[in-house]
């Protein structure tokens, strides 16, 4: 009878040594080894490597506290960290002691942010995380708890693959995620790549961690380090075991630098709204001085607005909120207060600038999705400084994070003030799907500064179809006279004259605009124009201008959107030479107004733009990212580019055009003529025609062809009543006036009621 406590139903063999992927029993067999001890012999058995390092290790320490430095320790965890995912690195002698500790680690992270209740842990139901109370009931296996009841609480369970019973178990109690990347026990069940990048979000969505258990899959079992790493993602916590000591019993808990166990703290903040003060700083940290031995000061900081609930309370309730906060938190007891003392300190934290809170939308929409990216102190600046200008400093920071970390990513957060309209009317003419394009006629700097030619132009857009012509509104002065370097205009241009002298000879004064305007209006052409200053704007305003155009240079000027979506009319921005945060900044900024009416128009700032660089499919990225009405402002030469933008969504085309490619001028060259403007309005119209859907079935133009070309079953015989018919009286051909082939077999070894033709169509009446 053996004196070992049967814990295990062990098998009735035993190996007196291994090599390698093989074992030896004591009868002398060989055996393949598939179990290498639960995957624990990594390097199989005997590993010379292995060996070496044991025995090296063991003449010189076998154990030391861990009271101590230990240098071989520090190196294995700078290895880790370095090849990982992973800060810091915590060490154990086994797997179920490392999901153990990951455990501890999530509900002591919460309770050091001052939420102590946040201690619950979510699992797969019958997964495995060892053998420990803990863990056995973190696994809710019944083979596995029965008879180690009560249960260990702080746990709660979804089933495998069930995403909306997930969500669902997740509470404000909820501290962590922990599931098996790879499940063992439980049958072996893959996480999807796609479900661990769900986790990931929704881990950061709900503020909770996610806990990875790789103690059977890592350490190279799946092909990588971790399973996890094929989904790409960066989990919080990670333990390990089995493979790490190759048959050496070691585990450890791998964290990111989010979840380091705290030690001393210098301040602790309290992200709890049922805590009054949300700072709590150790003046002892600072300095001693006048500090009695053996006491601590610590200063609370409560944050509130002049008449709010906080700021109307009397100094005792402020007191004792602050001293019930202490004592939930678990910092202090009752008995501990010697003394307290209010300051009721004013304006410590002023409003910064008003709209900021746009900004601080647009710093969360990037922030929020980097995963690794870490802040804190004073916008992440020790020093004391212009709260303003740390602010725009952290602006730039963000708008700089976008460009190098998140490329052209989507996943950006929408207003929540307002949402922009899906159709958007100028003038009585509607825009959006379903709609007819809205085809712009540019007029831009075309007229030369010539008002009779302006006039001419406008003519030629009305005769042509074009739903609008649209001129540019500035003052003089717009580009430095000093910029004299890489300009397209020069390059164009054969010419001496600056861009910013060109400009300024071709603008229109108030009265040449008002005069357009009108002369437009008459004719029956919607006329608007591209204001590039606030003057500007106010002079179009007072000529009543039905919509703005903000151009590609202006999507980064906020000032003159914010005042431009404030008249409450339609908005149109080109997008060229800007990135998704600029987009995004320029979006927030309309709809930060209440304005809905908001037009976005992919464009390429190229000019002429080559075809290759049009770039097409940003309209399709534009749409599904902003929700909002989408274009194409198109500087490519010829209308096929901009026809084609039409078929993949485009609802609006603004397009240049000129009376003379000959002519001076900066757009002259890549500009389309009357003719030209023509065909991309009549051309627009086909494709719309073309673009509408009408569903499965045969169409009312199909009918008479299908009616003729359609197959069906015909007799190639005369035949009598009461002929059954068979395979050899039939064949399929055209046109399609009888039963249809798919009828054929039914139509075998039917009884015929009546004579029938050869080349007379098969009909339901010849046979029921």
């Amino acid at each position: 009878m053996s004196a070992i406590l049967q814990t295990y139903n062990r098998k009735k063999i035993s190996f007196k040594k291994g090599k390698g992927s093989y074992l030896y029993s004591n009868n002398g067999k060989k055996y393949l080894d598939f179990v290498q001890g639960i995957a624990v012999n990594s390097l199989g058995h005997s590993h010379p490597h292995l060996i070496k390092a044991v025995n090296s290790q063991a003449k010189k320490l076998w154990h030391v506290s861990n009271a101590f430095n230990i240098p071989e320790q520090e190196k294995l965890a700078k290895r880790l960290t370095q090849k990982t995912f992973a800060n810091f690195v915590a060490f154990q002698n086994s797997g179920a002691e490392a999901t153990e500790l990951a455990i501890k680690i999530a509900r002591k992270y919460f309770h050091s942010k001052g939420k102590p209740n946040k201690n619950r842990i979510l699992c797969i139901n019958n997964s495995f995380h060892g053998r420990t109370l803990a863990t056995i009931f973190a696994s809710n296996s019944k083979k596995m708890t029965e008879g180690f009841y009560p249960k260990v609480d702080g746990f709660d369970h979804f089933n495998f693959g069930d995403h909306k019973q997930l969500e669902k178990k997740i509470t404000n109690k909820t501290a962590a995620i922990m599931v098996e990347t790879i499940m063992g026990e439980g049958g072996i069940k893959v996480i999807p790549d796609f479900c661990l990048k769900g986790l990931r979000k929704l881990c950061n969505k709900k503020k909770i961690l996610l806990i990875l258990d790789e103690v059977q899959c890592g350490v190279g079992r799946s092909g990588k380090f971790f399973a996890f790493e094929y989904a790409n993602i960066k989990p919080d916590i990670v333990p390990i075991a089995k493979g790490i000591g190759g048959g050496f019993p070691i585990g450890a808990v791998l964290v990111n630098k989010k979840v380091e166990l705290p030690g001393s703290y210098d301040w602790l903040y309290v992200d709890d709204s049922e805590i009054i003060f949300h700072r709590i700083t150790v003046q002892n940290s600072f300095s001693e001085e006048g500090i009695p031995d053996g006491h601590t000061i610590l200063s609370l900081e409560i944050a509130c607005s002049d008449g709010d609930k906080i700021d109307a309370s009397s100094d005792d309730e402020l007191i004792n909120r602050s001293i019930e906060g202490l004592i939930e938190l678990g910092i202090i007891k009752i008995d501990d207060v010697v003394t307290t003392h209010l300051i009721d300190a004013k304006n410590v934290y002023p409003a910064i600038f008003v709209g900021y809170e746009e900004e601080l939308n647009k710093s969360k929409t990037i922030t929020d999705n980097i995963s690794n990216l870490y802040m804190h102190g004073a916008l992440a600046e020790f020093e004391y400084s212009d709260l303003q200008v740390l602010t725009a400093k952290s602006i730039d920071l963000v708008d700089l994070l976008c460009k190098k970390s998140l490329g052209d990513s989507n996943a950006l957060l929408k207003s929540k003030r307002v949402k922009p309209s899906i159709v958007v009317e100028i003038d009585g003419k509607k825009i959006g799907k379903g709609f007819e394009t809205f085809i712009i006629a540019e007029i831009g700097l075309n007229h030369n500064g010539d008002v009779k030619l302006a006039k001419k132009m406008i003519d030629q857009a009305h005769r042509s179809g074009a739903s609008a012509a649209k001129l540019q509104t500035y003052k003089k002065g717009r580009i430095s006279p000093k910029v004299r370097t890489s300009r397209y205009y020069e390059d164009l241009v054969d010419t001496q004259v600056s861009l910013s002298e060109m400009l300024d000879n071709v603008s229109f004064s108030y009265d040449e605009t008002r005069e357009l305007f009108e002369y437009g209006r008459d004719k029956g052409i919607t006329i608007f124009s591209t204001p590039f200053d606030l003057d500007s704007l106010e002079q179009l305003e007072s000529l009543d201008c039905p919509a703005y155009k903000i151009s590609s240079m202006d999507i980064v000027n906020l000032p003159l959107i914010k005042a431009v979506a404030a008249k409450q009319k339609p908005v149109i921005i080109s997008t060229g030479m800007s990135d998704i945060s600029d987009i995004q900044a320029a979006t927030d900024s309309v709809l930060s107004t209440g304005n809905k009416m908001l037009i976005l128009l992919h464009c390429v700032s190229s000019y002429p733009c080559p075809p290759s660089s049009a770039n097409l499919r940003m309209i399709n990225k534009l749409e599904d990212t902003f929700e909002t009405v989408v274009g194409y402002s198109d500087h490519t030469t010829g209308v096929d580019i901009a026809l084609a933008s039409i078929a993949i969504g485009a609802n609006v085309i603004e397009k240049h055009f000129t009376v003379d490619r000959k002519m001076d001028g900066p757009d002259q060259n890549f500009s389309i003529l009357e003719d030209e403007l023509s065909l991309l309005t009549s051309s627009a119209r086909r494709i719309e025609g073309a673009l509408e859907e009408s569903g499965y079935g045969v169409l009312p133009a199909e009918l008479t062809t299908a009616q003729n070309l359609r197959r069906s079953i015909f007799f190639n015989a005369d035949l009598p009543a009461g002929h059954l018919l068979k395979e050899s009286d039939l064949e399929i051909k055209s046109p399609g006036t009888g039963l249809h082939p798919k009828f054929l077999e039914i139509a075998l070894n039917q009884k015929l009621k009546k004579n029938v033709s050869k080349d007379h169509p098969l009909e339901w009446d010849d046979i029921i």
